[in-house]
């Protein structure tokens, strides 16, 4: 079977704004946030059953699955 991560416009515009926010704190903050989102998105390709449907997944001729993000701290 093969696997494909779309990452869907609102999202990638979500994460933009988030790492754009926290960059004009910390830069070093702003790029662990980052490697922490990439490292999760990542694992959505290992096990993509473990993920619940999207709320749109009715929408779309295959299955659209979401995850939630937040780190460690839940900021």
């Amino acid at each position: 079977m093969i696997l494909k991560r779309i990452i869907l416009p609102r999202a990638e515009s979500d994460v933009r704004d988030i790492f754009h926010w926290i960059s004009q704190r910390s830069a070093e903050g702003a790029l662990r946030w980052w490697s922490a989102f990439e490292q999760a998105a990542h694992k959505t390709l290992e096990n993509p059953e473990g993920y619940g449907f999207a709320p749109e997944n009715g929408l779309f001729p295959y299955e659209l699955r979401q995850f939630l993000f937040k780190t460690h701290r839940g900021r």
